[in-house]
């Protein structure tokens, strides 16, 4: 009995081996983002690109070359390359890129690494190509807004080229994105990095504090226009006033010069109103022997109407 379990147990065994040994020799299986390519007796016989389980004839009669469709990044190596002024810089640039036709693929290249070997050449060649369009200037700005535009349309000019040769190549790749990873200068550079943008900012100062003093100018101008205009106005509107006054004055004048006595009186009284004002309440002791004060005295008589009038 147990004799006959053992053999069940090595049939099981030997049938899961024989299954497997099946399965690897006959199916393949494709995972999502990935694709495939069959190859009949090194010719290519179909391209899988959906995912799933799918059937061969075993090796050698079939070959599967499975790929990862999805995008990559590729680093350059860096590399010390003049700009058009003859100013060298250090760059290292990436690039995502993935494949776009598989049967174009594998007919151009064996591998991944040979393919990325060529769009290394390819990358660097743009380089060199957009490089020569741009001086140091151009690249290193301290301002930060144009560095990054210039910076912007230099990466662009390397996608654009690099994307334009690979489609002459038909290599069945399509390059997604070109930036630039980093940059840097040589010692003998630098120096003169720092020099010019220590000289930007100070120029920059500079049109900035003779702008400030241009508007404080033109403030002050404004506000001494504007003083004199005022003032002016007022000057104006005073002589108005003025020679309103006058006239009026002329008109009483002409009066007090026929009446001088007359005129004397009002003196008197509005001086006296005056005073009598100012005192405030006050208990004020007064003598009638002064002016404007004798006009109570004189008010006080029966000849100046007062009593007169009461009998």
């Amino acid at each position: 009995m147990n004799f006959e379990k053992k053999n069940l147990w090595s049939y099981l065994i030997a049938g899961i081996v024989a299954l497997s040994l099946l399965a690897y020799l006959f199916a393949f299986q494709v995972e999502a983002g990935r694709q495939a390519v069959v190859f009949r007796f090194g010719k290519v016989r179909t391209v899988m690109q959906d995912p799933g389980l799918y059937l061969k004839l075993p090796y050698p009669i079939e070959t599967v070359r499975v790929l990862d469709g999805r995008a990559r990044l590729l680093d350059t190596k860096i590399s010390e390359r003049p700009t058009r002024d003859k100013i060298n810089i250090n760059f290292t640039i990436t690039i995502a890129w993935r494949v776009s036709d598989l049967l174009n693929f594998v007919r151009s290249f064996d591998s991944v690494p040979s393919a990325e070997e060529k769009l290394l050449a390819l990358v660097n060649s743009a380089r060199n190509k957009a490089l020569s369009d741009y001086t140091f200037h151009d690249l290193v700005q301290t301002d930060f807004e144009t560095q990054q535009a210039r910076f912007a349309k230099f990466q662009t000019d390397i996608l654009d080229l690099v994307k334009k040769d690979a489609e002459a190549q038909r290599w069945g790749v399509s390059i997604d994105t070109v930036y630039v990873k980093n940059m840097t200068f040589p010692t003998e550079v630098s120096e003169k990095v720092f020099e010019r943008m220590k000289a930007e900012r100070q120029q920059k100062a500079t049109a900035l504090r003779t702008e400030g003093e241009n508007q404080a100018t033109i403030i002050k101008t404004n506000a001494r226009t504007q003083a004199e205009t005022v003032l002016a106005k007022a000057r104006e509107e005073s002589e108005k006033i003025r020679g309103t006054a006058e006239a009026e004055a002329a008109k009483n004048y002409e009066v007090f010069r026929k009446n001088p006595e007359l005129a004397n009186f009002l003196r008197r009284l509005r001086s006296l109103r005056t005073i009598l004002a100012d005192s405030k309440g006050a208990t004020v002791v007064l003598t009638t022997d002064d002016m404007p004060f004798d006009l109570l005295k004189d008010a006080s008589r029966p000849e100046a109407g007062g009593t007169k009038g009461g009998k």
